[in-house]
């Protein structure tokens, strides 16, 4: 199903990592950024089964960024 013309969804990135952080298996991409929050952007979104947190000053290349460092930008949010 196709989203009508006028509708703008945002729809996050298809590179996704996962990363175990505590025990818990994350889901991590980057959300580009949303219509109802102006002049933000981008977000790096960590999505568990019951959780998901959001970081929104991270380093452009956090696809390379070891476990520890994006554990490290979790936990600082």
């Amino acid at each position: 199903m196709q989203d009508p013309p006028d509708a703008e969804v945002a729809r996050p990135s298809t590179l996704t990592r996962a990363l175990f952080i505590d025990g818990v298996l994350w889901t991590i991409y980057e959300l580009p950024p949303q219509n109802f929050d102006p002049g933000a952007g981008p977000s790096l979104i960590f999505e568990s089964d019951s959780v998901v947190r959001r970081v929104k000053h991270f380093p452009i290349d956090w696809r390379e960024l070891s476990g520890t460092a994006l554990a490290a930008l979790w936990k600082t949010t």
